[in-house]
């Protein structure tokens, strides 16, 4: 009877044990449960829902973009916290419902000698766009008043110092779009990253004109090659040079093109020619006597101003490094630089008497008789050019 009574007793107690045990696991998990791994043993699934999804609270995601006011930098635009965008776990208490449901309380025991179950699952994450949209739309690098728009490339004003024009570079912007963002930071905090770079997203407006822009180049290559131009001139003996001076003052950028002012290119020739044609100006003239005399020059060497003008137009727009002499309109005529040279006849009136040279040597001299005075028919003082 007393071992019978005894072993009654420890049934009783084993079976209140068991029964406890079944009771309480079929609240709450077995020992050596974990989800996702976290240790779940004897917690209630509510409390793991509460777990898994407290996970998420310290979550931060770094959204980096341009500088607002320094586009060429990279800066934290702004922070994303669940509470910012409600974010959440999504199905946690399904999921851990499932998980729970799969487990024996009748077979709790079992856990003493057994390992315990461990678990993984995926979760997708939630939030509210419309509060996302409002937050990006916040910062400011969307603020009108904080932001630097960009700027295309462009052909700069004259440059004295380099005697050229120059390419301007385009800069970045940094005004943002957030609409072209918003799927990159939406997969970011989808994902649960710390940090998203949005640059590649394409959500900044760049410059369309950008500096290797192959009509910009061209454009400031034609306009350079002009002011390159260097022309250097013996205007019948005398050196003119047309050059850095005069490109200046006769190239320039209008609308966005360069233009020669052609009229004052004329009126350059026009005046160089005044200046420097023979015809017309005084020459010294030692005669064969060893006598110094003043003369004019008043035939030959005319420069054709005309067609010099549209010579040198076309010379510019090839931006040439040349000598040259003026076209003339008398190109029969022996070519003058000021002096006489060592070829010429002298018809000395005064004395009536004449010299002819020809490379320096004198070939003949005879007296003479000039032209009739009475009549209208004197010989004319003077340099004349012969053909």
């Amino acid at each position: 009877i007393l071992v019978a009574g005894n072993i009654c007793l420890i049934l009783v107690v084993l079976g209140s044990i068991y029964g406890y045990g079944v009771s309480r696991y079929k609240k709450c998990f077995l020992k050596g449960t974990h989800i996702n791994g976290i240790d779940c043993s004897d917690m209630e699934p509510d409390a793991v829902c509460s777990i898994l999804d407290s996970q998420i609270q310290d979550y931060v995601l770094e959204v980096m973009g341009r500088d607002p006011l320094n586009p060429e930098n990279v800066a934290v635009l702004g922070t994303i916290t669940p509470m910012d965008v409600s974010l959440h776990r999504k199905d946690t208490t399904q999921l851990v419902s499932e998980i729970f449901a799969k487990q024996n309380p009748y077979r709790w025991f079992e856990m003493f000698w057994k390992e315990g179950s461990s678990y993984q699952f995926e979760q997708e994450i939630a939030f509210e766009e419309e509060q996302l949209a409002s937050v990006l739309t916040s910062w400011d690098a969307c603020a009108g008043s904080m932001v630097v728009d960009p700027q295309d490339a462009y052909v700069s004003a004259y440059i004295p110092e380099e005697n050229a024009y120059r390419v301007v570079p385009d800069t970045r912007g940094s005004r943002l779009d957030s609409k072209i963002a918003e799927p990159a930071i939406e997969q970011a905090l989808y994902d649960l990253e710390n940090q998203v770079d949005i640059e590649s997203t394409g959500c900044y407006a760049d410059a369309k004109v950008r500096a290797d822009n192959r009509e910009l180049n061209a454009l400031v290559d034609e306009i350079n090659s002009w002011l390159g131009t260097t022309i250097r001139y013996n205007w019948y003996g005398t050196e003119l040079t047309v050059g850095r001076e005069q490109m200046s003052q006769w190239v320039s950028l209008v609308d966005g093109e360069p233009v020669l002012d052609e009229d004052a290119v004329r009126e350059f020739v026009k005046n160089a020619k005044k200046e420097n044609d023979p015809k017309g100006h005084t020459y010294v003239f030692r005669t064969s006597l060893g006598v110094d005399l003043k003369l004019k020059c008043k035939s030959g060497w005319v420069t054709d101003a005309e067609k010099e003008g549209e010579e040198l137009i076309r010379l510019i727009k090839e931006g040439a490094v040349t000598d040259r002499q003026p076209v003339s309109s008398t190109e029969n005529y022996v070519f003058f630089d000021g002096s006489i040279g060592d070829s010429y006849a002298e018809v000395d009136l005064t004395n009536q008497h004449m010299y002819f040279y020809y490379e320096g040597e004198l070939l003949l001299e005879s007296d003479f008789v000039s032209g009739d005075v009475a009549p209208g028919h004197a010989t004319p003082e003077g340099i004349f050019a012969v053909t």
